[in-house]
Order: C-alpha cells, then structure tokens, then sequence
C-alpha cells in the first residue's frame, strides 16, 4: 500500500510524505544538533523524493554524528524496506523502538517490512501495538487490510479498509485498495461494482479543482503526443504489456512519453526507457506539478496503466491535465472517473449492453485489449506429458487469491470425474506455510487432497518450464487469469475458462478467443466441467492444440506491430473527434 502524496505526517511536524513505495510514514523529531537537524532535513527532503541512496547515506551520517537518533534509525530502516531489504529494515527500526516511544507510525512500519517478509503474525502484533498507541488509526487499518489481503482473508480485508474509511473518509489510498479487492469478490456484480466506483469517483471531484481548456494544436493529422502514467514500469504485467508497444509505436505517428511512478527500477524499466521517446520521473511529485508537466509537454492522450491497483495516480487523472485521458491494461474495470473519457477494451471483454455500468466510453480495439512478447528465455514447447506419463495433469500458477472456496469446490468435482488425474498448483503465496496449510485442508476437506500438489515460487524461467508438466491450465473466477493465461497458451497448454459477468471476469476470454480457440470458454460451471474432461479425455486433440498453439500465439497476440497499428487508429480516431468537436 502507498500513502497520498500529500499525506502529513502524525507526528506534527508539518513535514509531508510525498511518497513511499510502501506503507511507510515518517514522524520527525527536531534534532538538537544543528549539523544534524540540516543534514536530517536533507536526507528526508532526498527521501521525499525518491532518491533512496542519497537519503540512506544521509541518515547514516546522522546516526553516526548522532547514536541514539532514533528518527535516523526509523527512517533509514524505511529506505531498507523500499528498498526491499526486509531483515535490515525490520532490525533498524526495531532499534528505534526505545527512541521513539508512543509514536504508532514505528510500529506500522515495523509491521509492513514483517508483513513483506511474510511473517504474519509478527506483522498483525505490530499494527494492533500501532492502535493501542493510538486507537482508530487509518493506517494501521489500512496495512491490516493489506496484511489480510496478503494472507488471503479477504472479507477481512475488505472489513479493515472500511474501519479505516470511517475514520479517514478521504484516504484515497484505502478506498482504491477497497475497490481493487472487491473484484476478487465473487458476489460482486457489475451493478454494484459500478456502484462503489461511483461513490468513490463522487468522493474525488468534490476535491479537485480539473482544468477545461487546452492549448494542443487542432490539427488532427498531425504526430500525436502519447503519454502513458504507471506505478509498473518494471517487472510487472503492465511493464510486459507495454514494452512492445513502445518498441512498434510509429514514430511518424506518434511521440511517447513516460511518466513512471516506480521508485524501485529494474531491467524492464530499462528496456522501456530506451523504448520511449521521453521518460520523466514523477514519484514524490505532487499532482498539480505533474499536471502542470504533463500540460507543457502538450499531451494530447494521458493514458492510465494502474486503475485502482498500488500506486495509482487517478488523482492526477482527476484533474484531466490532457485533453484525452483513456484508461488502459492495468485495471480491468471502470475506474469510476467521469474525467476519464474513455477505456481501451474489445467487443469481448466489455460486450454489448455493459456500457451503462462504466464513467468511462469503450473505445475498442478490433483483436485482443493486450500484446504480450514473451521472453526471450522462454523454453520450447514439449510434447504432451500424458502421451508418456499416462496421467493427464491440469495446472494453475495464478495468484490464488483468484483461487476461491467456490473454484476449489469445482477442480474437486472434475478430478473426482477423472480418476488418476491430478492438479498442480504454483504460486509463491505458497511459500507461506499457513496460506499452504489452508488451501491443501479445502482440498482434503473435498477428498483431492492426495491429487493436489502444491508448490511454492520459482524464478520465471523455471515456471515457464514447469507448463511440461501440465495438460490442460484451469482458469479461475470470476478474477480470471491474464499474463498468466498468456504464458500457458505460449507454452502450448490451453487454457479452460469460464466467461464472467464482469471485466476481469473476461480477461482469458480474450486471450483464447484471439488464438481461435472459443470452444474452450464454459457459459456455466458445469460447461466447464465438460470442456475439461473432454480435453482429458482426448491425448490426440490435446497433443495437436499443443503443437500449435504458439504459432497461433505469434501470428495474433504476439504481434506487436498489428496491434500497436490498432491502437494508434484507436487513439488517432478520438483525437479526430475531438479536434471536431472543439474546432470553434
């Protein structure tokens, strides 16, 4: 979870948290030294910033010239955590405990870097020590949702992010982590999400102020002004997605920029700067400042790669710095913003007759709503593994908090169908020991517990390989299965799904209906059933699917210069029209 960009902190300092790749906040107490309280200053004003090494090395000053500075500790032991050093975080702010007593916040980030090294237990000690300090607290609430969340409990989660909206009403962090987990929910309709979406929305624009006039050229042939705004510039779905849509942009067409919201960069952050033609930095940035950037640089479409998910920036979107906004990829849902004007999509995923439960317009692409280029390291498709082990397999290495009581219910039923079958589950929330426990009692309590394997995390290559040893991939719901499901089918594994109501209910939907494979995609839970075991059922049809499956992935999903034409068409259709509308 990530505080607002404007949030201050508790401690009454009047010092603001711009940004924290985490759950972290910072109370700072003046220092006594002069040297100490400038150099302080410095490191926190770095911090702010995102300049992780600056800031550490600034607090480490500080700890030398001042042992018992308990607020150097603190925050250098927050830098470990952004920084993903979890053991050395949790070891730093621990020491400052003694230091800083009765100030909730230590115990909260304590908290966070237990709950990101998976120690749950330890993590909730820490956020209910954080409200006996100061009762009512939103953060704690909101890192006990997160924790909740993580640990898969997800009416909990749900629970603790309304008790902090009671007390925090306008703490967008916690109503956008709200609503993402209401996807996951399988009560949920498109009428009541659409509802809570609004709300939310409702909530924003009395708050923002947005602009209305606009100084982009109205020439509606000329090179458009592309900028795309994401916290997952990185190793990240969003990252997978877009970086070869960067590399086939028409540079004749258009001009792309990047505004990233990812303090922590890696090699796919890499490989998406050299890909666009302006990269800016705006983690820490405040929303006005990003606006006023964005509205220099003459974007004419901002388009928005995180929705509701960690990080987001709908607050900048609220604003409507461009005189386009479109919403795309990162959030397969309506974010509920009017200042939104459109959502890139396709027939498929938003069908007919869904338009009223969305602030946004559908603006459709004509093949899949994604492109996905699949690593270079991807191994080659095998042959079938029950041609020789004599044992159809099914898999799923999908986050499981897709995987449901109701989804577990249906996978016993098809392997009590099918003798001798089995099911592989892989994901690294099974490296937890309690979230393993969990789910092999649900399947035992349904009598496959001794066909279910369940397996913890691999490095990607290795889970690529893994598909060896699957036949057929089960699609969860209603949160179906998107990079996921990509992986599967390059790997020649066809994927079994049953097609939602809602959006992320359709996700592998799409990805099997582009590779001509419809007759994979269940209406009911027993059409599921049947498409399953007929699969299993029939080696020979199995084997063929498998064999070309990735030609059928290269021709269609993988080919990033039809689509990226596409959607250049997509985006060069609405600028048209709003040159024309706006032309007097």
């Amino acid at each position: 979870m990530k505080l607002g960009r404007n949030d201050p902190c508790s401690c009454g300092s009047g010092l603001k948290f711009k940004k924290c790749c985490g759950t972290a906040s910072a109370p700072l107490l003046v220092e006594k030294q002069a040297g100490a309280e400038t150099l302080m200053a410095r490191s926190v004003e770095a911090h702010q910033s995102g300049q992780l090494e600056e800031a550490a090395q600034g607090y480490r000053q500080v700890i030398k010239a001042t042992p018992g500075n308990g607020n150097a500790l603190h925050l250098l032991g927050v830098v470990e955590y952004q920084l993903g050093n979890f053991s050395t975080a949790i070891d730093l702010i621990k020491k400052a405990i003694p230091y800083l007593p009765g100030i909730a916040e230590v115990h909260i980030n304590l908290g966070a870097a237990y709950m990101d090294s998976g120690q749950f237990d330890e993590a909730a000690a820490c956020f209910n020590k954080a409200l006996s300090i100061q009762p009512l607290h939103p953060k704690a609430y909101m890192n006990l949702g997160k924790l909740f969340s993580e640990r898969l409990i997800l009416d909990k989660a749900l629970e603790s992010y309304r008790q902090a909206l009671s007390v925090s009403p306008n703490n967008m962090v916690a109503y956008s982590s709200f609503l993402f987990i209401l996807l996951y929910d399988p009560k949920q309709t498109l009428a009541s999400l659409a509802e809570a979406h609004q709300e939310w929305a409702q909530l924003v624009s009395r708050q923002v102020q947005g602009y209305t006039d606009y100084k982009n050229g109205r020439n509606p042939e000329r090179i458009l002004r592309i900028g795309y705004v994401s916290p997952d510039f990185g190793r990240h779905p969003v990252g997978y997605f877009l970086l070869p849509v960067l590399k086939a942009h028409d540079r004749e067409k258009v001009r792309v920029y990047c505004y990233s919201n990812r303090i922590k960069e890696d090699e796919i952050t890499g490989r998406l700067k050299n890909s666009a033609d302006e990269w800016l930095n705006i983690a820490g940035k405040d929303d006005r400042e990003i606006a006023r950037q964005i509205r220099n640089d003459r974007i004419d479409i901002l388009v928005d790669l995180a929705g509701h998910t960690a990080g987001n920036s709908l607050s900048l979107f609220a604003i409507h710095p461009a005189p386009l906004q479109v919403t795309w990829a990162g959030y397969m849902g309506t974010t509920g913003l009017r200042q939104m004007d459109y959502i890139l999509t396709n027939r498929h995923a938003t069908p007919p007759g869904t338009e009223k439960y969305y602030s946004e317009r559908f603006l459709f692409l004509p093949d899949d709503y994604i492109c996905y280029e699949p690593p270079d390291y991807a191994p080659p498709v095998a042959g079938l593994p029950a041609l020789t082990n004599g044992v159809v397999t099914f898999g799923c290495f999908n986050n499981l908090a897709k995987v449901n009581e109701k989804v577990v219910s249906l996978w016993a039923r098809l392997l009590k169908r099918l003798p001798g079958s089995r099911l592989v589950l892989t994901t690294k929330q099974l490296d937890n020991a309690e979230i393993c426990r969990r789910y092999a009692e649900m399947f035992e309590a349904r009598g496959v517990a001794d066909r279910v394997h369940l397996e913890g995390s691999l490095p990607h290559k290795s889970l690529l390989e893994k598909y060896h040893r699957i036949d057929i991939s089960l699609d969860p719901f209603p949160y179906t299965g998107a990079l996921s499901t990509l992986e599967s089918l390059w790997m020649g594994v066809p994927v079994v799904t049953l097609a939602g109501e809602i959006m992320v209910g359709r996700q592998s939907l799409c990805h099997v209906v582009a590779v001509g494979m419809n007759e994979l995609i269940a209406k009911t839970e027993e059409d599921y059933l049947r498409i399953a075991e007929e699969l299993a059922n029939d080696l020979p049809r199995l084997s063929s699917l498998r064999s070309g499956l990735r030609g059928r992935m290269k021709e269609t999903v993988c080919d990033e210069f039809r689509f990226t034409a596409s959607l250049e068409a997509a985006f060069q259709d609405i600028w048209r029209n709003w040159c024309i509308s706006t032309a007097n």
